[in-house]
């Protein structure tokens, strides 16, 4: 029995493969009509705004002119305070310049005029003299604000 039933089997593998792909045999052993598959539906597209598509990718929110003339002065001249890396028993900032250069300076190093004086886990404390600012990581280092000046009508 099993040597009658090789054959039918090896014949009927054969006619699989000779078929086109895309039929199919119905009851009656004749090819089936094609089947139709729609298109993938479009993907819709979506209008972005020019400023959007115009600003830097790689560069912090806040670029532009008119944002730039109402924004705080940059106090570390173009440099960010990336974060930190842990180097030997102590942390060291990673520093990237204006200029795209990479620096590691650790308590006590100065970035652009100010001296680093502490690390923490949300930002980097720079002094300069009698001046101190707080410079969150990845963020633009605001100068620190002036001083008001005194009015004498004040204490009145």
């Amino acid at each position: 029995m099993p040597a009658l039933i090789v054959p039918v089997l090896a014949a009927a593998a054969v006619l699989q493969v000779m078929l086109p792909y895309a039929e199919e045999l119905s009851v009656g052993g004749v090819p089936s009509r094609q089947k139709r598959v729609a298109p993938p539906p479009q993907a819709p597209l979506v209008s972005v705004p020019t400023f959007l598509g115009k600003r830097d990718l790689f560069s912090p929110a806040g670029n532009s002119s008119a944002e730039a003339a109402a924004a705080p002065t940059d106090a570390l001249g173009g440099a960010v305070i990336a974060g930190t890396v842990q180097r030997g028993r102590g942390l060291v900032a990673v520093v990237q310049e204006k200029t795209g250069r990479i620096r590691y300076v650790g308590p006590g190093g100065k970035v652009a005029g100010w001296r680093i004086s502490g690390l923490t886990a949300s930002g980097a404390r720079l002094t300069r003299g009698t001046e101190s600012i707080n410079a969150a990581y990845g963020a633009i280092a605001a100068a620190p604000a002036a001083p008001a000046p005194e009015n004498p009508e004040d204490g009145q």
